[in-house]
């Protein structure tokens, strides 16, 4: 499967609760014969793109960052454009504005059936 994980803040940038989880459900994935790409946030000037521990990074700039949400405008642009690529988009925030942009790009629709 090609799987496209979403979440605000990864590790190492970020230690613990969803930035750790995310990383390490995306590093074990690809032993199970997954492709795994996390988009997230560059919050500490990381590089765009780069592979860590078997998985894709696409990294988006912030230009805001208010109640925990980090305001990706890239992010959308980029969801709508490859989310036919993936099979799953699996979307991590507690905070709602990453979640629901991957909701929105699934509401307007996705062609790609298993």
């Amino acid at each position: 499967m090609n799987i496209l994980r979403v979440v605000s803040d990864l590790y190492p940038a970020v230690v613990g609760g969803i930035g750790i989880h995310a990383h390490e459900m995306s590093k074990w994935q690809p032993k199970l014969g997954h492709e795994v790409t996390v988009y997230t946030s560059n919050i500490d000037k990381s590089p765009v793109q780069e592979s860590v521990a078997g998985y894709k990074i696409l990294r988006f700039k912030t230009i805001l960052k208010l109640g925990g949400n980090s305001f990706m405008p890239a992010l959308l642009s980029q969801l709508f454009r490859t989310r036919n690529e993936f099979d799953i988009i699996h979307a991590h925030s507690h905070l709602l504005f990453s979640t629901n942009l991957c909701a929105l790009v699934r509401r307007i629709g996705s062609h790609r059936r298993l």
